[in-house]
């Protein structure tokens, strides 16, 4: 089979979807099985997998949104049609209250309209929704602060910051694209980086941001390439990004002290998929092969 999609790492196990639409779980002994089976319609090279701490799953992509409780029996489902065209794009996230937050775009507007809405995990239910007040367009992606209840996007150029009753914050314009996953840290720092979204029309440098949660920078690190994974935290607060320049096999993956210095780097070759943090500090990074095949590398911290 081949796996699509970026995998997430649930306990000590990966679970990803693949190109036969059906959900796997890799445990460390190497043993395999087949969790879930989508609905076809939801069903995309766009399609993300996400599981809370009840063990809820979550499937969503541009054809709707499927929600598995903990024995991966099927709950609710929210699918689009030619009568309520709409697209779910981007990680979703669950916050400090346990609902899930995720973009739900409008695809009968000009331009796209996104909704983000805070779903009940059990029923399907919309506990609120959010309108964008700085921006229209299409969601990327959304994280949340299980401590001070923040709630952070990513909607094109803008970076949005809500409290957890869906009301903005503040937010932040950028210069690039900013990439759909959206770090939080443990002293409440967030971190989102710049992106190249298509093969030209954005110039470096593309960086990489530190701001807290009122939203003033803490730092800012330029990078040579755009960010094609990450940012990611692992247990001990530092922070890993991976590069890589559109149409090339340069690529970089990079390690940041909670303050912006560099801690260590590492170049390698080829074209990045995705990037997950694994046990013990080290790096899983999904490379394309051939025939849409990934190999995946693993970096170990040296610490």
């Amino acid at each position: 089979f081949e796996p699509i999609g970026k995998p997430i790492l649930v306990g000590c196990s990966l679970m990803w979807i693949d190109t036969n639409n059906v959900v796997h779980q890799l445990f460390q002994d190497g043993s395999m099985h087949k969790a879930y089976q989508p609905i076809q319609s939801i069903y995309n090279t766009y399609t993300e997998l996400n599981i809370d701490s009840d063990g809820h799953a979550f499937l969503h992509g541009p054809g709707g949104i499927q929600a598995f409780d903990e024995y991966g029996v099927m709950i609710w489902y929210d699918i689009a049609s030619a009568d309520n065209p709409f697209m779910y794009l981007g990680p979703s996230a669950v916050n400090r209250e346990g609902l899930v937050i995720i973009g739900k775009i409008n695809v009968n507007t000009t331009p796209f309209v996104t909704r983000f809405q805070a779903i009940n995990p059990s029923t399907g239910q919309v506990a609120w929704s959010h309108t964008p007040t700085c921006a229209t367009g299409i969601s990327y992606g959304a994280s949340a602060d299980p401590i001070t209840g923040r709630i952070y996007y990513a909607l094109g150029n803008f970076f949005v910051a809500l409290n957890d009753n869906g009301n903005q914050i503040w937010f932040k314009e950028f210069d690039k694209s900013v990439r759909e996953t959206i770090a939080v840290g443990p002293t409440g720092n967030v971190f989102i980086a710049e992106t190249l979204y298509g093969a030209t029309g954005e110039a470096a440098p593309w960086s990489v941001y530190a701001f807290d949660k009122n939203g003033f920078k803490q730092w800012e690190y330029p990078c040579g390439m755009p960010v094609v994974a990450g940012p990611i935290i692992d247990s001990a607060g530092f922070i890993y990004i991976v590069t890589n320049m559109v149409g090339t096999n340069n690529t970089r993956a990079i390690c940041f002290y909670p303050n912006g210095d560099v801690r260590w780097y590492r170049d390698l070759n080829g074209e990045v998929a995705y990037a997950v943090m694994g046990a013990s500090k080290s790096l899983l990074i999904g490379f394309l092969e051939n025939q849409g095949t990934t190999k995946i590398v693993v970096l170990q911290d040296p610490d």
